[in-house]
């Protein structure tokens, strides 16, 4: 059965390469044509990642997961090439319920807290938005369309604040995809999928090293 998963994944274009990990399909569009809000409320083109590699991540400032904002800095100062997009969202667990305009403090005094600085250079944290549902960001709906995942059980439905539920949804805070210089998403990491950065540097490291 596992063979055979694997082979239908390979005519699709897709594979799940590790536990939790999936390879995107190749596909056109790019991040670079999408605009966001800023937590000051500007909606600026993603246009100026060109050229860079990007882990988009979605963020909560109250999750358990918040701990791996303090990876962020010494991620990005191994990789300069490396930029990290941070979105807000509130619709797992109810765990970003602030403004937009509190979310700076709520990271540096509450959590993580402890002196974490969140205006480090090239973490920019966006403004709030829906990754799943149906207000959700263009933004999303055009990576979960280009890194679809093949998850047979989700989270429970009273911790999900959206509608409708669809089977490639994000599945909670803190799952990112790791996208190229090119602004095509190539990479898909479940939350739990970590350990301080270092399981996803071997696929940075990929990106980077592309000519």
């Amino acid at each position: 059965m596992g063979l055979t998963l694997l082979f239908l994944f390979s005519l699709i274009g897709l594979s799940l390469t590790e536990n939790g990990i999936y390879k995107c399909l190749h596909g056109t569009g790019s991040i670079h044509s999408y605009s966001v809000k800023t937590l000051d409320g500007r909606m600026p083109s993603l246009s100026g990642y060109a050229g860079s590699v990007v882990l988009v991540v979605n963020v909560a400032s109250f999750c358990t997961y918040t701990s791996q904002y303090w990876d962020f800095p010494n991620l990005l100062k191994k990789y300069p090439e490396l930029q990290i997009a941070a979105f807000p969202s509130n619709q797992f667990l109810l765990q970003e319920p602030i403004r937009d305009d509190e979310i700076l403090n709520a990271l540096r005094y509450v959590r993580p807290g402890h002196g974490f600085n969140p205006t480090t250079p090239r973490l920019h944290i966006f403004g709030k938005l829906d990754v799943n549902g149906e207000d959700e960001a263009p933004l999303y709906t055009f990576m979960k369309a280009a890194c679809p995942v093949q998850d047979s059980i989700f989270k429970r439905r009273e911790h999900l604040f959206y509608d409708p539920i669809r089977v490639n949804d994000i599945e909670w805070n803190f799952e990112k995809i790791l996208v190229d210089r090119n602004g095509q998403p190539r990479y898909r990491f479940l939350a739990d999928v970590w350990n301080h950065g270092k399981l996803v540097e071997k696929y940075i490291e990929e990106l980077i090293n592309e000519q």
